[in-house]
């Protein structure tokens, strides 16, 4: 009987840079950001409909994509300190934070179309 052969333990890694890193991170964001205000419309709607609160498991899952999403801007901060220059950092920072923030307006302005 003829065994496979083993493959080698270091396999090739795709290293990300910094600013890639962002850019995935960014992503993450974006769908907490739209996981959140989807949640928080929709318990919205209920609650003119006579519901008073949202139910337990959607509640969890809203607490989960929060911390879900702290730990991604955490993270982002990080890889905004890992770029060589100054201005890099400035920028990326400053980026980010304008893409949420229009991200959030094209979010609230799709639910409330």
């Amino acid at each position: 009987m003829k065994l496979a052969p083993k493959r080698p333990r270091n396999r090739m890694r795709t290293k990300w840079s910094a600013a890639e890193r962002i850019a995935q991170i960014n992503v993450v964001l974006l769908l907490c950001q739209g996981t959140l205000v989807r949640l928080v419309f929709g318990w919205e709607e209920g609650v003119k409909l006579g519901t008073s609160r949202p139910p337990l498991i959607q509640y969890l899952f809203f607490l989960l994509i929060a911390a879900v999403a702290l730990v991604a801007v955490i993270v982002c901060a990080g890889q905004v300190e890992l770029l060589p220059r100054r201005w890099q950092r400035i920028v990326a920072a400053i980026g980010t934070i304008v893409f949420q923030f229009i991200m959030f307006q094209v979010f609230i302005a799709w639910l409330n179309r």
